[in-house]
């Protein structure tokens, strides 16, 4: 299986033109330095947005962003280290993008303005951002050239299908080009009555 899924990413890569895995990964890093970007993040979450303003406003008129997480975050993981998320948040961290935008471009070191997402209300404060170099998300990047290139893949197989000739042993089924999948062959169906008796050449006892 490892064998197989690695020879599915040398042929993706290979239809996206690249000529080697390394190669393609450094080209996506360089034309893509923020999906790779990390930060230094905190938050606080709270249910309303007029909640979220209020605390933005004693935040920006000099209370520490860190004791109004503790005291105020519904964030019950982070609340109690400050509203500390972490310091390895990336664009692939959460599923929010919302949130994940506020992280890339934020000011540092300044509350933004209020983020909504489906768990509520956001605070963020961005700490720091850095790009770690491509040696220390070289294996990152391999995977988004993948991801990014799974479309002309799809294109490739489809193709491939809708040329070939596939035989499908017929108590499996048929072939499928639509759905790419082996259709189950249809199981008989007859219907017995309950006063009918059995077809088996025997005849049923009888008191």
């Amino acid at each position: 299986l490892v064998e197989r899924a690695a020879k599915v990413d040398v042929l993706t890569v290979s239809l996206a033109g690249q000529a080697a895995t390394d190669e393609a990964a450094r080209t996506y890093y360089e034309a893509n330095r923020n999906d790779f970007t990390e930060a230094c993040v905190s938050h606080i979450l709270v249910t309303t947005r007029e909640k979220a303003n209020e605390l933005r406003g004693r935040i920006t008129g000099g209370e520490d962003f860190a004791g109004v997480a503790r005291t105020d975050s519904l964030d019950t993981q982070s609340s109690s280290q400050g509203g500390d998320l972490g310091c390895d948040i990336n664009s692939d961290t959460f599923d929010a993008p919302p949130f994940t935008s506020a992280v890339l471009n934020q000011p540092v070191g300044q509350v933004g303005d209020v983020v909504q997402t489906q768990a509520g209300f956001h605070l963020i404060l961005v700490r720091s951002r850095t790009v770690p170099p491509l040696e220390e998300v070289t294996a990152r990047a391999r995977e988004k050239v993948v991801t990014a290139n799974k479309a002309k893949l799809q294109e490739w197989i489809n193709n491939a299908v809708a040329e070939a000739k596939i035989e499908v042993n017929p108590k499996y089924g048929t072939f499928d080009k639509t759905t790419l999948a082996v259709v189950p062959p249809v199981a008989p169906t007859t219907t017995v009555s309950p006063d009918q008796p059995p077809q088996s050449g025997i005849q049923p006892l009888r008191p």
